[in-house]
């Protein structure tokens, strides 16, 4: 077996991309880079990595596998990237092995929009089978976990793998294929430029977002650390944007030590509620993991909102019913929702869940809305929203379009609504 990860997982244009490998055999190399279209980069195309196949680590240490470096060009645009080692069939984004996902970062001057990966939500449910014979990850108790070992979005095994997503089937959960690709797919298609960072980027450089006017992110975003909310508060109390077309959005407090690469759960947000910075959390919400989902849409309030401009919507009209809009995971307002959250639409969940298969918090709801501080929040409030992108629905395009237009408007989108 092949496996990879990158010494780092962000690097700039210019710089040195160190792989560390474990191959029984020889194999080659190639990257893509992952935008509107899987683009294969010429450069250290069929490039021969030697057989080296290395022990593997402990959960929360690196570990120590050779290293293979490629100098990456300065002219490979920002974005998200996949070195893919040897053949493997079915899409090349969502092998289990074989293959690491890494990010080329921007220099500025920078695009109008940022988008960010979730690289420590990924890591939390990533398994490798450690120098034990264990599957670790944070969901089985292990302390911490390092991001220097196998997978990470791509190129290795999930925890929840084996809970089939029964509307996006093609791909496990927790995965870049899952969520960020269609985002992505949709987002370059629309948008002339964007940069990329992860999480990572975000904790270690609080002018990370320096220079954008919009943080945008898609999907799964669970685990935050104490840096990644100062980030994000500072960039909104500069006045710029952020639009979390999320659910579950962070939930979890993380700490992350530089010594041995690895994130550990700290817990919840007690002094600090999430709901402060989104006007959302999961805590008032909840979740189905398993099996299908009763239909479940969001019901608008505010049908004349700039968010919802050309979309025809009258009182009391809904979307996303039939192709369960609400459903892996979403957010929702507290009783007494913050007073500069303003509610644009709203969906009540009152699912059966008692047989395992998920979990509701009491009055249980999901919500799309702006959080007013000197800069926009928008948060859609669930999960799933990329799905509904990547089937083209009209309307959560048209939403997604709009926010983007409003909260980025040099970013010079075109189409979409």
């Amino acid at each position: 077996m092949t496996y990879a990860f990158p010494r780092e997982p962000s690097i700039e244009a210019g710089e040195t991309l160190e792989l560390c490998v474990s191959n029984e055999r020889p194999c080659t190399v190639q990257f893509v880079r992952c935008g509107a279209i899987d683009e294969t980069m010429r450069e250290h195309a069929g490039s021969v990595i030697p057989a080296q196949s290395a022990p593997a680590g402990s959960a929360a240490h690196p570990w120590a596998w050779p290293i293979h470096r490629f100098e990456v060009p300065s002219n490979w645009r920002s974005g998200v990237y996949a070195a893919l080692l040897g053949a493997v069939p079915g899409d090349p984004l969502d092998a289990r092995t074989a293959r690491a996902l890494f990010i080329v970062k921007a220099r500025p001057p920078r695009a109008p929009i940022a988008y960010n990966v979730p690289l420590f939500t990924f890591h939390a449910y990533n398994v490798a089978i450690d120098q034990t014979g264990e599957r670790t990850c944070l969901y089985n108790h292990a302390p911490a976990v390092t991001l220097a070992r196998p997978g990470g979005g791509i190129g290795g095994h999930t925890w929840d793998e084996g809970i089939v997503d029964v509307y996006d089937a093609a791909t496990p959960r927790q995965t870049y294929a899952h969520w960020d690709q269609p985002a992505i797919r949709w987002l370059e298609r629309h948008v002339g430029a964007v940069d990329y960072l992860c999480d990572l980027d975000l904790h270690r450089d609080p002018c990370a977002l320096q220079g954008s006017e919009l943080l945008i992110a898609f999907g799964h975003h669970e685990y935050w650390s104490d840096a990644m909310r100062n980030a994000l508060t500072a960039h909104l109390q500069r006045g710029a944007n952020a639009a979390f077309f999320t659910g579950n959005t962070a939930y979890f407090r993380i700490r992350y030590d530089e010594a041995t690469r690895a994130i550990s759960r700290i817990g919840k947000w007690e002094e600090w509620p999430e709901d402060r910075t989104f006007g959302v959390s999961y805590r008032f919400g909840g979740g189905k993991w398993r099996g299908a989902r009763p239909p479940s849409g969001l019901s608008v309030g505010r049908p004349r909102h700039w968010a919802f401009e050309g979309c025809g919507f009258e009182a009391g009209d809904g979307f996303g019913r039939q192709q369960r809009l609400i459903g892996y995971e979403f957010d929702g307002t507290p009783s007494q929702p913050h007073a500069n959250f303003e509610t644009l639409a709203e969906a009540r969940v009152t699912w059966d869940v008692g047989d395992g298969s998920g979990e509701l918090a009491p009055g249980a709801h999901a919500s799309l809305g702006i959080m007013h501080q000197r800069g926009l929040c928008f948060v859609a409030g669930t999960v799933d929203w990329p799905r509904l992108l990547r089937d083209r629905d009209d309307t959560v395009a048209r939403i997604t379009a709009n926010i983007i237009r409003r909260l980025a408007p040099s970013a010079g989108l075109k189409g979409a609504g």
